[in-house]
């Protein structure tokens, strides 16, 4: 892949996208797949923002059911199976336990209802060519066989456990690099270190005119460009804000959210099985094997400060490790179990308009 922003300031483009993560680069390919000329521009690394902070799993939205987001469960199996069925070499079956305790909500009759349904939503989830990836229905093992399979599960009360599938991820960053490689090698142009400063607007028109391009710092020979393009698309993550404040209004129809979530990586805990675990003093967390290792997360604080600050600090990794042991509480993880760390941050768009909070 060649970078050349100065080529890049010569063409006119259908389409600029704005933001080289999971969703940047997959819509710079699924356009270039359409024969649009694209320009995809990221001001840093590809992947190196929310892609790469993330737990790493393709899910079939299982937690959205308690909501009853019928819609959105299914939207989520669907494409889930895609990314299977594009991205085998990338996408594996992954079996969750998920502990049962009691008669309640934890209990094993109501994950029984949930997860059947999950299984009804998920009818076409086995439509591969690759039988490796097919995914099982759901099961229900003893108390026993949970606690041999995971040993670190809390006794108390435990009556069984569930197991169930979605999938997960070796590299997100590497599965959004390919979509760059894909879209560059059907014809579009791409460009890392390159950040959108502005935006260039049709002549004589007023500040929410037609915007016809961007202006580009190169982050590496601090030169800007101009590019044109007849649509930009902001796929910019936990930054969309910022670049629409970019705009002669300044001023975001919508403001975003931004959740921290910490992961810390310690010593295999789990063998091949993840595990979702309930915790009294922190929500749920999924512990996950990767790489030999295991991945513990996530977090879900709000983070007001500004994206490009984001980071674990020691308090961070501390409260979740209370976290952790208060959810499996035979660990006993201390500090120097944590071999690696690090964070993702999460856009949620304010349902609230601007001007209703002013």
């Amino acid at each position: 892949m060649q970078r050349d922003l100065s080529a890049m300031s010569q063409t006119e483009y259908d389409l600029i996208v704005v933001g080289g993560g999971i969703s940047g680069s997959s819509i710079a390919w699924d356009a270039a797949l359409r024969g649009l000329k694209v320009a995809l521009l990221e001001k840093d690394d590809f992947a190196h923002a929310t892609t790469a902070g993330s737990s790493k799993l393709i899910h079939g939205g299982l937690r959205y059911l308690v909501n009853g987001e019928i819609g959105l469960v299914r939207e989520s199996l669907r494409e889930r199976r895609i990314w299977e069925q594009n991205a085998p070499h990338l996408v594996d079956p992954l079996p969750f336990i998920i502990p049962t305790y009691g008669r309640g909500m934890k209990g094993s009759l109501v994950l029984s209802i949930g997860l059947t349904m999950y299984d009804l939503l998920a009818y076409d989830r086995n439509r591969l060519d690759d039988p490796d990836k097919k995914l099982p229905g759901y099961k229900t093992i003893s108390r026993d066989e949970a606690l041999q399979l995971m040993p670190s599960l809390n006794p108390d009360g435990l009556t069984g456990a569930k197991i169930y599938y979605d999938c997960q991820m070796f590299a997100p960053e590497r599965l959004c690099l390919e979509f760059v490689l894909g879209a560059v090698e059907k014809g579009a142009d791409a460009a890392n270190y390159a950040k959108v400063t502005g935006f260039e607007k049709e002549s004589g028109g007023a500040a929410n005119g037609r915007i016809t391009g961007v202006t580009v710092a190169d982050e590496l020979t601090g030169e800007t460009h101009t590019i044109k393009g007849k649509l930009t698309i902001n796929a910019a993550g936990p930054w969309a804000d910022i670049l629409m404040g970019l705009t002669e209004d300044g001023k975001p129809s919508r403001r975003l959210i931004r959740s921290k979530g910490i992961h810390l990586i310690t010593r295999a805990l789990s063998g091949k099985n993840a595990l979702a675990v309930q915790s009294k003093i922190g929500g749920h967390f999924f512990v996950l094997p990767w790489r030999g290792k295991t991945i513990l997360g996530t977090t879900d604080t709000v983070f007001d400060d500004a994206p490009d600050k984001i980071g674990v600090t020691e308090q961070d990794i501390e409260d979740f490790l209370a976290v952790v042991n208060d959810g499996l509480p035979t660990l006993n993880l201390t500090r120097d179990d944590v071999e690696n760390f690090y964070v993702g941050i999460r856009p949620l768009v304010d349902t609230t308009p601007q001007d209703e909070e002013d």
